[in-house]
């Protein structure tokens, strides 16, 4: 059997056993913590075959085997346009990664105290398994944490707020995602990711018994491909096996410094830009929302090349 054809079989074979492992664990709950990064934002989410980045660690870990400058990332968001802070900082070089993520509101949103923040930290590792195939694995650690207004809270003074008490919770989870990435030629990619394989979350409530359930793995297979040397168009199928969603984007660079980019996900438009300065990338990124507004978000980053 040639060469070609072995890593063929091999990319099938891994296909059929992560899709196989997903299923094991179909009647888990969805592990709902928000996608960072801004450029596959823009994109309408459309990232598992572009993943040429530092924001691959998270869409698809594959890509970075294919990294060959040390990349430093930085985003900011306001969720929803609600005051609910989004800050994600990444760092990538040649096959690993590294990020944390991290999202909550001060005392004075939630109005007589308490607290919410959200934190995943994510580790990940990629394998080129011959020039035009590369393999990746994504390890996360999740932790929440929920102290409502009035709640009692061993690190604050013990006392009643309108004299209301209420409950407090934390949550604590790991999961494991994987990539690949496969080159079909010199123009176009395709990709696979599973998302939280294996993954499991355990909720702690101050007034209740601690609850524990396994992650619903979320799979996505996408193409990207470049018509020309400045134009790059890429579809996603995300949720298969479930409620699949459809992910769409594109980027035209204008310039060496300028490159517009615009996306649907599912049915809601999205919108951005980079621009290149030296060794900066600054990028923007708009997400609309067709229906009450909830996704309507901005997010501010930037990259820096090394």
């Amino acid at each position: 059997m040639t060469r070609p054809k072995l890593h063929l079989v091999v990319i099938l074979c891994s296909f059929f056993v992560l899709f196989a492992s997903a299923g094991a664990w179909g009647e888990g709950s969805e592990n709902n913590f928000p996608e960072p990064g801004v450029r596959p934002q823009a994109l309408g989410g459309a990232f598992v075959a572009v993943a040429d980045d530092v924001n691959a660690i998270f869409y698809n870990p594959a890509g970075l085997a294919k990294i060959k400058q040390q990349q430093v990332q930085l985003t900011h968001t306001d969720l929803f346009g609600l005051g609910i802070d989004y800050n994600y900082i990444a760092y990538a070089q040649n096959r690993l990664g590294v990020a944390w993520a991290h999202y909550g509101v001060s005392d004075d949103f939630l109005l007589g105290g308490g607290d919410y923040s959200n934190d995943m930290y994510l580790i990940a590792y990629a394998y080129e398994i011959d020039p035009a195939t590369q393999a990746g694995l994504s390890l996360k650690w999740m932790k929440g944490n929920y102290t409502a207004p009035g709640s009692i809270d061993p690190t604050r003074s013990v006392d009643f707020t309108n004299g209301i008490l209420a409950e407090s919770l934390s949550d604590e989870g790991y999961s494991i995602d994987v990539g690949l990435l496969h080159q079909v030629d010199e123009m176009t990619r395709v990709g696979l990711s599973v998302r939280d394989l294996f993954g499991k979350r355990e909720t702690i409530n101050s007034l209740r018994p601690s609850e524990s359930d396994k992650f619903k793995p979320s799979i996505a297979v996408g193409f990207s491909r470049y018509t020309s040397s400045d134009f790059m168009f890429a579809l996603e199928l995300d949720g298969i096996g479930s409620e699949t969603v459809v992910h769409v984007g594109a980027e035209k660079k204008l310039q060496d410094e300028l490159v517009l980019r615009a996306g649907l996900d599912d049915d809601v438009f999205t919108a951005g830009f980079s621009y290149f300065q030296d060794q900066w990338e600054f990028t923007y990124a708009f997400k609309n929302s067709m229906s009450i507004g909830l996704d309507k978000t901005q997010r501010y980053g930037a990259i820096f090349r090394f």
